[in-house]
């Protein structure tokens, strides 16, 4: 059995959750901004 982290292990298990944290919700952003409702426009086509 693995005896307790070090402080340094700790912060470095924040620091890749932080990073990993901050990639999820850019994703959900774009996600949420490529969101249409009403209306259909020319716009809806750019991704494609």
């Amino acid at each position: 059995m693995p005896g307790p982290a070090s402080e340094q292990e700790i912060q470095n298990l924040f620091t890749e959750m932080e990073t990993r944290m901050t990639k999820s919700l850019d994703s959900m952003k774009h996600n949420i901004n490529s969101l249409r409702t009403g209306r259909a426009t020319p716009s809806l086509l750019d991704s494609i």
